[in-house]
């Protein structure tokens, strides 16, 4: 799947595309602690610190995408 994650970097809002059946999704730190987990294809982490994020999608296959995402305030 061509799965995006923009703009990035951000200063708090991501989108998603790309997704075309409902997957399971989260974001960790980069000391990989869960931070969020996503229902929609929007998030917000204006309310963590700036640095690197990583987004773990898992789709209906089984399939395991990973994307790096940067937040700078």
């Amino acid at each position: 799947e061509n799965i995006q994650v923009y703009p990035n970097p951000s200063s708090g809002l991501f989108q998603l595309s790309g997704l075309e059946q409902k997957a399971s999704i989260r974001v960790f730190d980069a000391f990989g602690t869960l931070i969020q987990e996503i229902q929609e294809t929007t998030f917000d982490l204006s309310h963590c610190a700036e640095g690197l994020y990583f987004v773990h999608i898992v789709t209906a296959n089984g399939a395991i995408i990973s994307k790096k995402i940067v937040l700078n305030k």
